[in-house]
């Protein structure tokens, strides 16, 4: 079994992650991963009460519908800058692994270029954002996952924990809550 074990520091109860993950994984246009409660005892020593959380892996994406062949990369520190030092192809002159995962950590498909297009838009000061939008995100998901996250005061997500995923076979990136 593969265990993400939660402590909550500054949430007593327990119950706001688990309420928000239950919450989020309800609304139409978000996948997000299961949660659960658990106690953990380590050779018959009480070591407290946590939240599990479901992990986002490519076992993840498949049970939750999505092709596990596709691009899945974890924020670590990401705010859609270009970066162009940083993020970068695999296969071009200076990639730096580890760099690149300081900003994204990379958990599916191989090669970047899908990603590098999207920052591209994105970042085209010259072209209408929406266009950017339309072209390369699924916008049902964008404005849920964007309006849960300001109805909820999340600022934990303004540069890491979320996940973006696109499909292999075409289709338009995707948050992860």
């Amino acid at each position: 079994a593969d265990l993400q074990l939660n402590k909550h520091a500054y949430d007593p109860s327990r119950m706001r992650n688990k309420l928000a993950m239950d919450l989020l994984a309800a609304l139409p246009d978000l996948t997000a991963p299961k949660t659960w409660f658990r106690t953990l005892s380590i050779d018959g020593i009480d070591q407290g009460f946590y939240t599990d959380v479901e992990r986002v892996d490519k076992r993840f994406l498949a049970a939750h519908g999505l092709d596990a062949a596709g691009w899945l990369y974890k924020a670590e520190e990401f705010e859609f800058q270009r970066e162009p030092e940083v993020l970068k192809d695999e296969t071009a002159p200076g990639y730096d692994d580890k760099a690149f995962s300081a900003k994204l950590d990379p958990l599916g498909a191989k090669g970047h270029a899908p990603l590098l297009a999207m920052l591209d838009a994105v970042n085209d000061e010259d072209a209408p954002i929406d266009q950017a939008l339309d072209r390369h995100f699924d916008r049902a998901n964008f404005v849920t996952w964007l309006a849960a996250n300001v109805m909820a005061d999340n600022m934990d997500t303004n540069s890491q924990n979320f996940y973006l995923y696109l499909p292999p076979a075409g289709g338009k990136w995707r948050f992860i809550c």
